[in-house]
């Protein structure tokens, strides 16, 4: 019996080092989109369920007031992650948690964004922003 476990185990280990690979990929372009502060492509990266959440617009405009308010995005280095698969009766599920600093031309922010698989694509299904940039009143 402890053999099986172990074969599964291995199995879903494998398979989630190919998930963080995809769920990277979404990280980059996420990150690209909004160095080129082009807002309305990376609503595309977000999984629908996000926007059960948040309408779309109302994101858009989070996303505009973020470049106001901490400037140019310059870079971002991933600073903790934490992974998590289910399987079940539609398939394996991951989830992948990503916390990120990230330097804008004004403001810092610590930007924690989860990447979750919908099939073969993996898209954005929660994003939370922190910063002092954020707190200050204009």
């Amino acid at each position: 019996m402890s053999k099986y476990f172990i074969l599964l185990f291995f199995i879903l280990f494998l398979i989630s080092c190919g998930d963080s690979k995809a769920a990277n990929e979404t990280i980059d372009e996420y990150f690209k989109l909004i160095k080129d502060q082009n807002f309305e492509e990376a609503l595309k990266l977000y999984s629908d369920s996000f926007f059960k959440k948040i309408p779309k617009e109302e994101w858009l405009k989070t996303l505009n007031m973020v470049h106001e308010k901490l400037g140019n995005y310059v870079s971002h280095i991933q600073t903790g992650w934490k992974s998590n698969s289910f399987a079940g009766t539609n398939g394996i599920k991951h989830t992948i948690q990503y916390t990120m600093s990230v330097e804008y031309s004004e403001y810092k922010a610590t930007e924690t964004l989860t990447i979750q698989n919908f099939g073969d694509v993996y898209r954005i299904a929660g994003h939370h922003i922190t910063s002092r940039g954020l707190q200050e009143t204009s």
